[in-house]
């Protein structure tokens, strides 16, 4: 049994009507039609947006259809061609546009901690206080050293990893052209719908 597609398309309500009188395999076949074309003032921007260093990602920019399913048709500007950006020559496109932490993910608390216990060995060697290794006092003293740096790296909340702004180059180009995109959408569209009465 063939699925009714449902389309809304805001702020133009003659155009709705006349969608939904559309057979399922015409209304798929108007949105294709009409989505490529209405993506392309975005291509541009987003190819304009994007970071440059060797061109890679810029070339990298295209119009892609949307994964079929039942429930989706369309197309989409993207930089990948499965649905994870983190994939492929261009994956850095994805850190470009989300942002990235730079720095260790594990340990960052431990690394803190390590830092302060091997500045309070120096400190103690410097003040001729440091036993030799393998005595019991040189192991209470790495104790010391260990819990004494936990306890001061807890205590200065350093935030170790550095937080790289995102460029959003794909969502500034949608931004910038949503409008564009839905008025050449729904002029397409309409094309698409004067061409079947006709017919």
């Amino acid at each position: 049994m063939p699925r009714k597609i449902t389309m809304v398309l805001t702020g133009s309500e003659e155009l709705n009507r006349k969608l939904e009188e559309l057979t399922s395999k015409q209304a798929k076949e108007a949105i294709r039609k009409a989505a490529r074309p209405a993506l392309q003032p975005t291509l541009a921007a987003a190819r304009a947006n994007a970071p440059k260093r060797s061109g890679r990602l810029q070339r990298s920019i295209k119009i892609r259809a949307i994964k079929r399913s039942r429930s989706r048709i369309g197309a989409r500007v993207t930089t990948a061609k499965s649905d994870n950006q983190f994939s492929g020559k261009t994956f850095y496109a994805a850190f470009q546009e989300w942002g990235w932490k730079t720095g260790s993910r594990r340990g960052e608390l431990n690394a803190v901690a390590r830092r302060i216990a091997n500045q309070l060995r120096r400190e103690s060697r410097a003040a001729k206080g440091l036993k030799k290794r393998g005595s019991d006092f040189r192991a209470r003293q790495e104790n010391y050293f260990a819990s004494e740096g936990a306890r001061r790296a807890a205590r200065q909340k350093i935030a170790i990893r550095r937080q790289i702004p995102a460029k959003e180059f794909l969502r500034r180009a949608a931004r910038s052209t949503k409008s564009q995109a839905l008025k050449l959408y729904s002029d397409s569209i309409r094309t698409y719908i004067r061409s079947i009465a006709r017919t």
